[in-house]
């Protein structure tokens, strides 16, 4: 009894942990299927860079307009340094007033724009914002509404 006592407690001892060629076979399975997962995400990381991008527009646009109203006007949305795929920053006068950097690889499509004292503008305000295969697009009306959508703007 004594000697089958002491066979099992240095097989559970030596049964501890994984072998090399076990560790290389989960591995080798591991990057295959990322491998085929990879690609698959591509899309919907694009999407996501997207939108982020654009809800980040439509914040600052309702933020510029509430900001318009509480100092009387004269506050604009531009590109940053001139570049609206760099960014872009509200100002009011020569003060930055707040200032968004997008991440790379997107282009972005839009024209500076003016708030008068009421938080209204000249013509809307339509921008699109393009991410390898997908664009969004931030629309403004004359009165102010944003909204976000993947067609065209009405």
């Amino acid at each position: 009894m004594k000697n089958f006592a002491l066979t099992e407690r240095s097989y559970a001892m030596r049964s501890r942990g994984f072998t090399l060629v076990e560790l290389v076979v989960t591995i080798a399975v591991l990057a295959i299927v990322l491998a085929i997962a990879a690609p698959s995400f591509q899309g919907m990381i694009e999407r996501w860079r997207a939108r982020q991008a654009a809800e980040s527009l439509s914040s600052t646009l309702y933020y510029a307009r509430s900001e318009a109203i509480r100092r009387g006007g004269n506050v604009t949305v531009g590109g940053l340094g001139g570049d609206w795929n760099s960014g872009w920053v509200v100002t009011d006068g020569g003060n930055v007033l707040q200032q968004y950097e997008t991440p790379g690889n997107l282009t972005i499509n839009a024209a500076d724009i003016a708030f008068n004292r009421w938080g209204l503008v000249a013509g809307g305000f339509n921008s699109s914002i393009t991410a390898g295969s997908i664009t969004m697009n931030v629309c403004m009306s004359a009165a102010g509404r944003v909204q976000v959508i993947s067609g065209g703007c009405p």
